[in-house]
């Protein structure tokens, strides 16, 4: 299987198309998994330096009031970020 090469690539160049200049969108397709990767990480940054401009859906406010309330009522239960790294593939390094 090419990792270089999504399953979907003619359903993400139609989707993005009307936007974006196809040339664009085929350079970033063509790239390395790992460099997309970086690339949707730097995307991810620039936005998420701007909280302030997401907005919730009200699905998402009802699950984040249900996770708050499912911790305030046992703090306790779960695991601690610790126990989830070291149970994890060696954990983050």
């Amino acid at each position: 299987m090419d990792m270089r090469r999504p399953r979907r690539l003619p359903v993400i160049q139609n989707r993005y198309s009307e936007n974006m200049k196809n040339e664009l969108v085929a350079e970033i397709l063509a790239l390395p998994l790992d460099e997309r990767v970086q690339l949707v990480e730097a995307i991810w940054d620039s936005i998420s330096a701007f909280p302030e401009a997401l907005t919730l859906t009200g699905w998402q406010k009802e699950e984040l009031d249900r996770r708050i309330a499912e911790y305030e009522s046992d703090p306790d239960a779960g695991s601690s970020l610790e126990e989830v790294l070291a149970a994890s593939s060696g954990g983050l390094s």
